[in-house]
């Protein structure tokens, strides 16, 4: 999972979308914010959690 901020000024948006099409399956995720978009979008930490979650139960 690539878990990313819609108007990240660090990590490049763009830079996102690259990295993710280079990883096989990968899960892009956009959240809605900047470079701290965790603390900004309140269905980030839901939703990285359950990625982990459904991961290790695999």
């Amino acid at each position: 999972m690539i878990a990313a901020g819609q108007f990240d000024g660090i990590a490049l948006p763009a830079t996102q979308d690259k990295m993710a099409a280079r990883i096989p399956g990968v899960e892009l995720e956009w959240f809605k914010g900047g470079h701290m978009f965790m603390i900004q979008d309140r269905e980030a930490y839901p939703a990285m959690i359950a990625f982990l979650n459904a991961a290790q139960a695999a």
